[in-house]
């Protein structure tokens, strides 16, 4: 076989089948080498994945972060990471969302807990919860400290979401999140979850929203198939 004639243009890969020497045609940009599903010769193609980055939201001194149209039956796990700072102290809370607007009935449930630590102790019994409330706190004690000036490193953390449209069991998250207090600039970690318990209906989205001032940071939404 002659190399030359068979690979004819610039990014031909040469391979061997049953008969000889063969030409593979250079793929397209984004795609990756694997081998056909007779297993027997190489392919360009799309390699999936299970875990997916579906939105990220890069927030400037906003109110609210929200993500609305990304659930689909494709994912039944939906992560969203996040981190950002608030202009003033303030809570960093969480609604659903329904036909792209906020749940904002009282009908959430949720807990938090965990330990604070600052310059002489640490407290590992910093836990609330609410029944019958407008949203769900991941972080119960002590605001998020306002700014981030030296010394000053707001919040981190991230939440899981379960089958959001689901129609047969209540919405719920559970997360982590860590953050600078502004009691003493004490630290804090807590975990924490909640549910919107008014009916079992198909959520379209999620909100992120301090209650007073604004916040600024970058949130990423992923999807994840069962």
């Amino acid at each position: 076989t002659d190399v030359g004639t068979t690979i004819t243009t610039q990014g031909d890969i040469l391979y061997r089948d049953g008969s000889g020497l063969q030409r593979l045609a250079k793929g397209t940009a984004g795609q990756a080498l694997k081998m056909n599903t007779a297993a027997n010769a190489p392919e360009w193609g799309t390699i999936s994945s299970d875990f997916v980055k579906l939105s990220t939201v890069t927030a400037s001194a906003v109110a609210s972060v929200s993500f609305d149209g990304f659930f689909t039956s494709d994912y039944d796990w939906y992560q969203v990471m996040y981190n950002g700072y608030p202009s003033s102290d303030t809570q960093l809370e969480i609604r659903f969302r329904r036909s792209d607007a906020d749940v904002t009935a009282a009908n959430y449930e949720w807990v938090a807990g965990g330990v604070e630590g600052h310059s002489g102790q640490v407290n590992i019994d910093q836990c609330d919860r609410a029944f019958s409330n407008d949203k769900m706190r991941p972080a119960s004690f002590n605001n998020l400290e306002g700014g981030n000036s030296n010394g000053e490193w707001g919040f981190n953390g991230h939440c899981w979401i379960y089958r959001p449209l689901a129609t047969d069991i209540n919405p719920s998250l559970s997360g982590q999140i860590s953050y600078k207090s502004s009691n003493s600039s004490s630290v804090h970690s807590y975990i924490h979850t909640g549910a919107l318990v008014d009916n079992q209906t198909a959520l379209s989205g999620v909100t992120f929203f301090t209650p007073s001032g604004t916040q600024t940071g970058k949130y990423t939404l992923y999807g994840l198939k069962s």
